[in-house]
């Protein structure tokens, strides 16, 4: 028979299978969305090998019932050979169907099912090595291009863009509102560059990603990451240093909790700490609600006679009221450490006062140490999607609102209408609109009429049955600012039914803002909105304005948006008590109305629109399959048309198979 089925087993060992006498049967196809598929691959039909002691060594599993193995779950790497041409695809695997007394039921997949099973069972998430973990903060904002990479070398851009935030932002109207409500650091979200992102899955995956998408449509498409989600045990952000007093006089003397010598008390998130212009005491401000440890120690002041040193820490809370919480004062030679649990609010403070009383100069200059530290965890109860805490560090993939890798690639393809295939050989991933089949006609098609059986079992059909008379493609519906996006295509065949969704695009539905900025630029611009907040607007009660207040809403839908780089924005950005003002370019959306007809235009206008369907018998030999790239239309003189290769069903070597085929 001449056939040859090779399979890496368990052990790494390469096992030549014994096979049937039926001959294999494949069936070569491509992931087009010309058959609406949401995979689609190569395959064999079923082979049933026969269950001899060879095969049975090879897989290396007792076919029984009782057995625990997870070899029947597995996947093998496998290769099938015919006169030493390879016919099965490249990168193909073997999986176990079923097992009788007589026979092991195995089928041939192409890789890039094996590769959509992988990416549909990764989560999207940092990988573990720290690429996606960013510290949410101002001192990555501006329009300076900044990159997230990681040990494989693919580098991911990123910018915190610009959108409004006001959840149902048009009733009523308030321009100038939705642009100043954008101020504190909450309200602030970075952005990861989607065709970056997808090139960085594919070469995790193994693959170099080869796709006609426009290359301005690569550079300005970006994943915003509305929904927060904190990094695997986030480290609590620590304000620590040491105050100190060096040589006093007798007297009374603040402790100095900044400057040489003692090392300056410094906080990592800038803007919740400030000390006051005299020695002392300085304010800590908490950003989120939290359980704070306020930490202090003091060391042997032997050296000083007649003196006594205290601390004090009051809490200042948001009703006004406040409550000393921590009290310490000891004299000459005493040396220990405390610390005290805080409950806070965000917003509130803490004061930290410290003095020395001393009586008698000592002899000898000496330098005084007080070490302290406030630690402020994320509340164990953070949740993904609440509001970001800045300061803490988050994962960048997993914010966008993806689940798994494989809905990004999914997304990708859909919305550029891409035809998908691996090679785990080249290791090269092609994801190519149909207008790429259509530039290949001249460069690489190639004329199969010699090969055309003429007249013998030729139909032509005249539907593709996953399409309707009418057809739509849509996003997510944004409910929470009523607003919806879809296309539509119309197909002229009464004999298909009437209406369908063809898919429904995994982001949410997005609604522009054109709002004039009369603070800073004096320009109007065109600004994407997040529902993320709701405004609860103040009223007059008794004679009295009530306050307006923001309500946070969890965005858990993705969505995609395009940077304006000719347009920006200046806010000031509030943290604590400091503002910082930075320049920012704007996000924007774009409709569906924008993409589906660059991306799926010949695809609808040229094949769906008058489809005909045509399957013959053409004479193809291994060669022929090894050679396969069914990218490259076909041309067959007898009919004077171009065609794609839907499908080469059941070839086994010296028959003549059926292939489908699509006029192009």
């Amino acid at each position: 028979m001449n056939y040859e089925l090779l399979m890496k087993g368990i052990d790494g060992k390469v096992w030549s299978l014994d096979l049937p006498l039926d001959a294999p049967a494949m069936n070569y196809q491509i992931n087009n969305l010309a058959e609406l598929k949401d995979r689609n691959a190569s395959y064999s039909q079923r082979i049933s090998l026969p269950r001899t002691t060879h095969n049975e060594q090879a897989f290396q599993f007792s076919f029984v019932v009782g057995s625990d193995s997870g070899v029947p779950y597995m996947k093998f790497p496998c290769q099938l050979f015919y006169e030493g041409a390879l016919i099965s695809p490249a990168g193909a695997v073997l999986n176990i169907v079923d097992v009788s007394d007589t026979s092991i039921g195995v089928q041939i997949l192409g890789a890039i099912v094996d590769m959509f099973d992988t990416l549909n069972n990764t989560d999207a998430k940092d990988p573990g090595d720290g690429m996606f973990l960013l510290k949410w903060y101002t001192d990555t904002m501006g329009q300076t291009e900044r990159y997230l990479s990681g040990p494989e070398g693919v580098k991911v851009l990123y910018f915190w863009l610009y959108a409004t935030l006001q959840k149902n932002p048009n009733f009523p109207p308030f321009a100038m509102e939705a642009i100043r409500q954008v101020s504190e650091l909450d309200k602030f979200y970075p952005h990861l560059n989607w065709y970056d992102l997808v090139t960085w899955i594919f070469d995790r995956a193994g693959y170099s990603l080869e796709t006609d998408v426009d290359l301005v449509d690569r550079a300005e498409m970006f994943l915003p990451c509305t929904y927060p989600v904190l990094a695997d045990n986030p480290k609590a952000p620590k304000a620590s240093g040491i105050g100190w007093i060096r040589n006093p006089s007798v007297g009374t003397t603040g402790v100095t909790w900044k400057g040489s010598p003692g090392v300056t008390l410094s906080d990592p998130v800038a803007g919740r700490l400030t000390i006051d212009p005299s020695p002392g005491t300085f304010n800590w401000m908490t950003l989120w609600d939290t359980t704070i440890t306020f930490k202090f120690s003091w060391s042997n002041i032997s050296a000083i006679r007649k003196s006594s040193v205290a601390v004090k820490v009051t809490h200042y809370k948001n009703d006004g009221t406040s409550a000393v919480v921590l009290t310490r004062s000891w004299s000459s030679g005493s040396s220990g450490s405390t610390s005290v649990d805080i409950q806070m609010e965000a917003g509130e403070h803490i004061l930290v006062s410290g003095t020395l009383a001393i009586a008698v100069n000592p002899s000898n200059s000496f330098d005084m140490r007080f070490p302290v530290s406030i630690t402020a965890p994320p509340v164990p109860e953070t949740s993904p999607g609440d509001k970001p805490q800045p300061g803490l560090t988050y994962d960048l993939l997993a914010s966008t609102g993806f689940k798994s890798l494989g809905d990004i690639v999914k997304a990708f393809v859909q919305l550029f209408g891409l035809t998908v295939d691996v090679n785990p050989v080249t290791k090269v991933a092609r994801a190519y609109s149909m207008q790429e089949f259509y530039n290949r006609r001249s460069s690489s098609g190639k004329n199969w009429s010699d090969k055309l059986i003429k007249g013998k079992d030729t139909k032509l059909t005249f539907q593709l049955s996953s399409y309707a008379q009418s057809n739509e493609m849509k996003l997510e519906d944004n409910k929470d600012n009523n607003v919806t996006d879809s296309y539509k295509f119309s197909i002229p065949d009464v004999n298909l039914q009437p209406t369908k969704l063809l898919f429904q695009i995994g982001f949410l539905a997005g609604l522009n803002q054109r709002l004039y900025d009369a603070d800073i630029t004096n320009e109007t611009h065109t600004l994407a909105n997040y529902p993320i907040w709701t405004i609860n607007r103040g009223r007059m009660e008794n004679g009295e304005m009530t306050e307006t207040t923001w309500e946070y809403n969890v965005l858990s839908k993705p969505m995609v948006v395009h940077i304006d780089r000719s347009d920006y924005m200046r806010p000031k950005v509030k943290v604590g008590r400091t503002l910082t003002q930075v320049r920012l370019y704007t996000a924007y959306f774009k409709k569906l109305n924008y993409y589906v007809p660059k991306y799926y235009g010949k695809l609808i206008n040229n094949i769906l629109k008058s489809p005909k369907i045509l399957q013959v018998q053409i004479l193809l030999d291994p060669l022929d399959i090894q050679s396969l790239d069914l990218f490259n239309p076909i041309w067959l003189e007898e009919h004077g048309f171009w065609f794609y290769v839907s499908k080469i069903n059941n070839f086994q070597a010296g028959k003549i198979p059926k292939v489908d085929l699509i006029r192009m």
